[in-house]
């Protein structure tokens, strides 16, 4: 890993995507974008093809919290014993979070990211999954996170990141669904007007019919990632206890 410079203008890491990495830059200094993470969103649109339009959010990791250089440390919340939290920072694509949880959201800007979350050279591998947004696209959106490679054991999967799903055709599935507008009109008339109930109301025979919704279009199953850590998830519905099986998750993966 190169050694980095704090006084750099800009920061360059890699990003492992579908088996072959890609240099990301941040130039701290750009004022093209009033929020700077639109850097990340805009390189993200080259990489992946898919526009900046369909992108909800992307996830860095606080992985050296100590370097931050104004860190809470004070808050109770940050600390586990005498261990400081990794916090799962989300940027939200051309907009602040609305709800200011400084638990979950910083501005994008270098003392906040550089040292802490990325590193000069440094690598990471970028898992993705689908979303309905009901607040800003309203439509299936799409979401990456920034995984250091470091928490990534080659051809092993966690909860952080599934190897299944890092396949040409497995992607290309994801791509269809979410560039597909036709599709999307008629699947955001129906979800929307649930979604705007639930975040007033979190009643769970609103999520079971909305997995309805999905199911009927065919598209439930790309919602979840039903990977070999998790052989079966059991939720709630009206006939009952429904058991999705990993064999599920394998016919849809690439």
């Amino acid at each position: 890993m190169e050694q980095h410079n704090d006084n750099s203008v800009k920061t360059t890491f890699k990003v492992k995507f579908l088996g072959e990495y890609h240099d990301i830059v941040i130039d701290w200094n750009d004022d093209k974008y009033e929020y700077k993470q639109q850097q990340i969103f805009e390189q993200l649109e080259s990489l992946t093809g898919i526009p900046i339009k369909y992108k909800k959010s992307f996830i860095l990791y606080e992985t050296r919290p100590h370097l931050h250089k104004d860190y809470p440390n004070d808050e109770i919340w940050f600390r586990l014993g005498d261990q400081i939290h990794r916090r799962r920072l989300s940027f939200l694509n051309n907009r602040h979070s609305p709800f200011n949880d400084f638990r979950f959201h910083c501005d994008f800007e270098k003392d906040n990211i550089h040292d802490v979350c990325i590193l000069d050279g440094e690598r990471f591998q970028l898992s993705f999954q689908i979303r309905y947004d009901s607040m800003s696209l309203k439509r299936i959106g799409i979401s990456y996170d920034l995984v250091p490679e470091t928490w990534v054991e080659e051809g092993v999967c966690s909860r952080m990141f599934c190897q299944h799903t890092q396949t040409k055709s497995y992607f290309n599935r994801i791509k269809e669904l979410v560039t597909n507008d036709g599709l999307n009109s008629q699947i955001s008339h129906r979800i929307q007007p649930i979604e705007e109930i639930v975040r007033h109301n979190g009643d769970i025979h609103l999520f079971m019919e909305m997995g309805k919704i999905y199911r009927e279009f065919n598209v439930q199953q790309f919602f979840k990632n039903y990977c070999h850590l998790n052989n079966w998830q059991s939720f709630g519905d009206e006939d009952g206890i429904v058991t999705i099986n990993h064999e599920q998750y394998l016919r849809i993966r690439g």
